[in-house]
Order: structure tokens, then sequence, then C-alpha cells
């Protein structure tokens, strides 16, 4: 079979149980969000979503998947954790999903390995092999606003020379909780083609404003995929791939233009698809 492979997963009993009671709740509907109960109560996820920071998954769910037909196929692009505000962990667990992670910070690979049937590619994705400076937290808490060219969080952590500022005022990104690494990325389109991937239902990517440079390593002519969320810079190279953009703060079913803040579905029909 051609694509990524779904991992078996050594997972307790109890835990087995308790994700899937979880997961026929959100499909009958009788459970709301959820929020993990070691994160601060202020940062908990928005009302109505699965696990997503802002509906993104229930709402890709219930406007294009739920009448799919069968398990599809999805790439996380920048995993962060394994299921807190995850685009994807509710396809993956909920629906039998096979997909591809890709994640850098090694704080999260525990969790995605064990909790996450996705193969893992543990590093960065780029348009050149070329090293980079990553700007990645110490603590899994503090989520994905680091990242390649350290990501945009840097104007608030960086002086203008590029040395890391000693205190900025807001406890939760205190530069002692970053860390300044290198690293040398792949080709997400080697990726693709090392593991046969030729289609991909859903793409979720939040690189932090390296978005743009991850999808010109892909080789468009080998590979379909028919709905991509994007977080930002996607529009220069979608747009041309004949790409429609469709706003997820709103109903998706209500067609408008989307604003620049937003984030965005860009969707395409494909022969055959």
């Amino acid at each position: 079979m051609a694509g990524p492979q779904r991992r078996p997963l050594t997972l307790e009993p109890r835990e087995v149980a308790e994700a899937d009671e979880e997961c026929r709740g959100w499909l009958n509907g009788t459970r709301g969000v959820w929020s993990d109960p070691e994160m601060p109560a202020n940062r908990h996820s928005q009302p109505g979503g699965f696990t997503s920071g802002g509906k993104q998954d229930r709402q890709l769910f219930e406007t294009i998947f739920q009448g799919l037909g069968r398990p599809g196929v999805y790439a996380d692009v920048a995993a962060n954790h394994y299921k807190r505000i995850s685009n994807t962990y509710f396809f993956d667990r909920c629906l039998g999903w096979r997909g591809l992670c890709v994640e850098a910070n090694e704080l999260y690979w525990p969790g995605l390995e064990r909790n996450r049937s996705c193969e893992l590619i543990k590093g960065c994705v780029s348009n050149s092999t070329a090293e980079v400076q990553m700007l990645l937290p110490k603590s899994q808490w503090l989520g994905g606003l680091g990242g390649i060219n350290n990501g945009t969080i840097a104007k608030l952590l960086l002086k203008p020379n590029g040395e890391m500022r000693r205190h900025v005022g807001y406890n939760w990104y205190e530069p002692a909780k970053w860390e300044q690494v290198r690293k040398r990325c792949v080709l997400l389109g080697d990726e693709f083609t090392a593991r046969d991937i030729r289609h991909i239902d859903l793409m979720s990517m939040d690189l932090e404003g390296h978005e743009e440079a991850a999808l010109r390593s892909i080789d468009w002519g080998r590979v379909t995929i028919d709905h991509i969320l994007c977080e930002a810079n996607c529009d220069t190279v979608l747009r041309p791939l004949g790409y429609q953009p469709l706003s997820l703060n709103r109903n998706m079913s209500r067609r408008r233009p989307p604003r620049r803040d937003e984030e965005l579905v860009w969707s395409r029909r494909h022969a055959g698809g």
C-alpha cells in the first residue's frame, strides 16, 4: 500500500477504552472540546472543537470529510503536541486515517510515538537541506511559536543583532524558556517520494512563517493534496496551482473573501478526485 502506514500503539487497555469513548462522544455529538487537564486554565482550547485550538478539526470533518467513506491520509507538518491543539488527532485516532507527522522539537517525539499512529519525521522541513537556525521552547507547554529562522516569536525574544534578550516582561515567553539551535532540514517532497505518497486528503501546516518554503519543496506533479490547512504564507504557492481559500473562522459554507489574518483551508479539485 502506497503512502504512510499506521504504526501499532502500545497503550494500556484503560487508555484505549478512554480514547474510544471520547471518539464516540465526538462522533455522536455528546462530547465537546478536549482540554488538557495539565494545561493552565487560560490556555484551554476554544469551545466547539475536538482538539484543535480553534474548531478546525470539527469544521473540517463536518463540512468536508464526514462523507468521505474511507479512511483518509493526512500530513501534519509541525505536529507539536500529539493531542493538545492538534488539527489531526481526531482524524488519526477516531477515523483511522494514515498519517505522516513532522516535528523538529524532540520534546514532542515521545508523545507522538506513543499516542499517534503516524510515521514520524524527527526534524524540520524546508526548500533546502542547508543548516538553519531555529528557536525552540524548552517546555512543551509553550507550543510552537518558534521555528525555522526563529519563527514568529523572534521579534519578541531576539535583539536586532540576533542575540537572545535577557528579559521581555511576558512570563510565558521569557527568553530563559527558549533555546536557539541549528538543524539541517529535509525536503518535504523527498519525504513524500520516499514513502510513495501520491495522494493526501488533508495537510495541516503551522510553520510560523516558513510555510511557503516547505510548500516549494513539493513535486506537485507527483502528489495530489486535496485540502491544505495553512496558518500563513501559502497564497503565493497555492493560488497559481488552482487552490481556492476558505475561511475557518466562520461557517465554512459561507463563501466570502478571507481576511489576511485568518487561518485558511486551501482546496483544489483533482481529476478523478
